[in-house]
C-alpha cells in the first residue's frame, strides 16, 4: 500500500521524533538504517521517563543480516498478510523488566508491490492501520512508538507482497510513566491542497462506456484533487488489470467500512457512490473504496467478467480473481460493515451476521446495516428490505461468501436507481431513471448514514 501524501506527518509520529531528537540525537528516522548506522546515546529525560539508548539492531529479515545478539536474523522478508513476533524486552539495551514501551526505528526494503506493515503490542488485536507505508522497489523508514506486549514483544504485518524488514531500538518507555499513548491527530498541514504523490503512482482505472453515457458522468478515474490518503492492489483480473483498494479516513479509524463500487460493468451509477467517498472522506471511522472490483467488465460495459462469470454468484466457489481479491481482503481488514452498490433497482437492503429472515433483521443478526438502511430509507425514495440469499452453493453472492472469511461483518446492499435508460437494460420490474444529481444525493444519505451509525 502507498501513503499517498509522503508529507503528511501523524501527531505520534513528530512526537516520536521530537524525543529521539532531544534524548537521542539521531538526524532522522531512515538515515543510515539499512546499512545500520549508530547514534550516541543521550541522557534519560526524568519528567518523560524516556531512556535513550545507542542505536542497536533488532530485526534484519535479509540474507546474512545481522542484529545486536545474533536474533531474529536471515529469516526471510515477510510475506503477503504474515504476521511475525519480535521480542524487545532484554535486547539492545531494553531491560528485560520495567520497559513500557519502546521507540523502535522500522526499516522496509526490497518491497515486491505496494503495501503496508502495521506495528503493534504482542497479544493484543491488530489494528486496521499502517505504521509506515511504501510502494514497490523503494526503501522507506519511520519511528514508530509502540508499547511491549505479551512476553516483552511486538508483532509485525504485511498487507501484500513481501518486503525485508530492519528493526533498530533507539529507546524506552519506563512502564508506568508519563508517556502515554493517543490516537494521532492532524495538528497542521501545510499544503496547499496538492499532491505529493505523482500522477503516474496513483491507480488508474479502465475508461468504458458508463464514462460518457449520461451528460455528468465522469467514471472511475481519480480526478484532479482527488488522493486517497493510501492505496494498495489487493488483485488482478482474468484480464491483467488490477484491482486497486482506496484507503479514505484517518490514520486511527475506529472502525472499518468496505465499499464495493462496481461489480457489473453495466451499471453506472455506482461510479457515483466512488465518487462521493472521494469527496466525501470520512473523519472518524475509515472506509476502504474498492472503485472496481471488475475492471474487466467496466472497460466492455458487460456484467460478467472475462470468464463470462457473474461475480456476485460467485460468493461461495471464490473460482474467479476477483472474487478471491475481495474475499482475501475482507479477511484482512475486517470491516464492520460492507457497502455492495449496484444499481438500478432503487432500494437500501441490510445483511447480518446470522441466518437471513427476510424482513426480520433482529433474528438476521443485522443490528447495524438494517439501522443505517432505516436511516437511507426514512430520506430518500429508496425502497428498504433485506439483502437476502441464494441457497444453490454457484451462486451464492458475495456478501454470504464475505460472511463465511469475517463472519463479524454486516453488509448494506445499495441499489441506486439508474442514471441512464441504456444502464441495465434487461432489469425488470425497473423504476425510473433519475438524474446524475439525484443519485449524487443518494450517496450523500447514505455517507450521512454512516457518519451518524458507524461505531
Amino acid at each position: 500500500m502507498h501513503r499517498a501524501s509522503r508529507s503528511r506527518q501523524t501527531a505520534g509520529s513528530i512526537v516520536a521524533c521530537l524525543l529521539c531528537v532531544t534524548a537521542l540525537a539521531v538526524t532522522g528516522p531512515g538515515r543510515g538504517a539499512v546499512d545500520g548506522g549508530s547514534a550516541t546515546a543521550g541522557p534519560a529525560i526524568t519528567g518523560l521517563s524516556i531512556a535513550g539508548l545507542s542505536t542497536a539492531r533488532l530485526q534484519d529479515t535479509r540474507p546474512g543480516g545481522l542484529s545486536v545478539d545474533g536474533g531474529f536474523v536471515g529469516g526471510g522478508a515477510l510475506g503477503a498478510g504474515v504476521v511475525s513476533e519480535l521480542r524487545v524486552a532484554g535486547r539492545g539495551g531494553v531491560p528485560e523488566v520495567g520497559a513500557g514501551s519502546v521507540v523502535l526505528n522500522v526499516t522496509v526494503t526490497n518491497p515486491t508491490v505496494a503495501s503496508f506493515v502495521t506495528v503493534w503490542p504482542s497479544g493484543m488485536a491488530r489494528p486496521g492501520t499502517a505504521s509506515l507505508t511504501f510502494v514497490r522497489g523503494r526503501t522507506v523508514s519511520n519511528l514508530v512508538v509502540v508499547d511491549l506486549g505479551a512476553g516483552g514483544m511486538v508483532s509485525l504485518f504485511n498487507l501484500a507482497g513481501s518486503v525485508d524488514v530492519v528493526v533498530d531500538v533507539v529507546g524506552w518507555f519506563a512502564a508506568g510513566g508519563s508517556y502515554h499513548g493517543v490516537s494521532p491527530a492532524r495538528l497542521e498541514d501545510t499544503r496547499d491542497g496538492s499532491a505529493v504523490v505523482g500522477e503516474d503512482e496513483l491507480p488508474t482505472y479502465p475508461s468504458g462506456a458508463c464514462d460518457t453515457l449520461t451528460e455528468g458522468l465522469q467514471g472511475l478515474a481519480l480526478q484532479p484533487g482527488e488522493v486517497p490518503d493510501a492505496f494498495v492492489q489487493i488483485g488482478t483480473s482474468v484480464k491483467g488489470r488490477p484491482i486497486w483498494a482506496e484507503y479514505w479516513g484517518p490514520a486511527q479509524p475506529t472502525s472499518i467500512v468496505l465499499v464495493i463500487g462496481q461489480v457489473h460493468g453495466n451499471e453506472c451509477a455506482p461510479a457515483r457512490m466512488v465518487r462521493a467517498v472521494r469527496q466525501n472522506p470520512p473523519t472518524r471511522y475509515g472506509i476502504w473504496l474498492i472503485p472496481t472490483l471488475n475492471p474487466d467488465a467496466y472497460a466492455s460495459y458487460s456484467r460478467f467478467n472475462a470468464n463470462y462469470v457473474d461475480l456476485n454468484e460467485d460468493g461461495l466457489a471464490a473460482s474467479q480473481p476477483e472474487t478471491r481479491a475481495l474475499m482475501s481482503f475482507t479477511e484482512l481488514v475486517h470491516p464492520v460493515l460492507s457497502v455492495h452498490v449496484h444499481s438500478p433497482n432503487g432500494l437500501i437492503a441490510w445483511f447480518g451476521t446470522s441466518g437471513f429472515v427476510q424482513g426480520n433483521p433482529d433474528k438476521s443478526n443485522a443490528p447495524l446495516s438494517s439501522a443505517v438502511a432505516r436511516f437511507v430509507h426514512d430520506r430518500s425514495d429508496l425502497g428498504i428490505e433485506g439483502a437476502g440469499v441464494r441457497f444453490a452453493p454457484s451462486r451464492w453472492f458475495l456478501w454470504q461468501g464475505q460472511r463465511l472469511v469475517d463472519p463479524g461483518t454486516e453488509t448494506l446492499l445499495l441499489e441506486l436507481h439508474a442514471v441512464a435508460a441504456q444502464e441495465v437494460l434487461i432489469a425488470r420490474p425497473r423504476p425510473p431513471t433519475h438524474t446524475v444529481d439525484q443519485v449524487d444525493q443518494e450517496c450523500l444519505v447514505v455517507l450521512a448514514g454512516l457518519a451518524a451509525l458507524i461505531p
